[in-house]
């Protein structure tokens, strides 16, 4: 029989009591559901092509996942009246995608900080003299 090491066993306890504290209650999160085609940077993770579901925590922070890699982002409220679909807005430079808004409802979004890899690529633009804004690319939600 193995003894069991007290400080895994706290470890695995906090772990469990975080993502609990942190999962999303289905009464009052906001959920979508994205099939994103290319790798993309939150914050300083990068994600592979997958499908994506993406929930609206309290205090605002969203947690993406597909079936084996996740991440919490941050973000600010951002409003749009023109009422579009739910979706992900994504920053292109050259091959490299940086996730910069989610929308979950169609007027309610929410808009991630500028993360270090982004601040990078836009550096190494300038520096080759393509100082050109980054391509816009939207996502929409199935």
């Amino acid at each position: 029989m193995a003894s069991s090491n007290p400080t895994t066993a706290f470890a695995v306890l906090v772990t469990v009591l975080v993502l609990a504290v942190l999962a999303p209650s289905r009464a009052g999160a906001s959920e979508i559901e994205c099939a994103i085609p290319f790798s993309f940077v939150v914050n300083s993770r990068t994600l592979p092509p997958g499908n994506y579901r993406v929930s609206e925590m309290s205090a605002g922070v969203l947690y993406l996942r597909d079936l084996v890699h996740g991440a919490f982002a941050v973000n600010s409220p951002v409003n749009d009246a023109a009422g579009r679909r739910p979706r992900l807005v994504f920053h292109r430079y050259g091959e490299e995608y940086v996730l910069r808004q989610v929308w979950t409802t169609s007027t309610l979004g929410r808009e991630l900080p500028e993360p270090r890899r982004e601040r990078e690529l836009r550096r190494a633009a300038m520096d080759a003299s393509d100082a050109r804004s980054p391509v816009r690319v939207v996502v929409e939600a199935r």
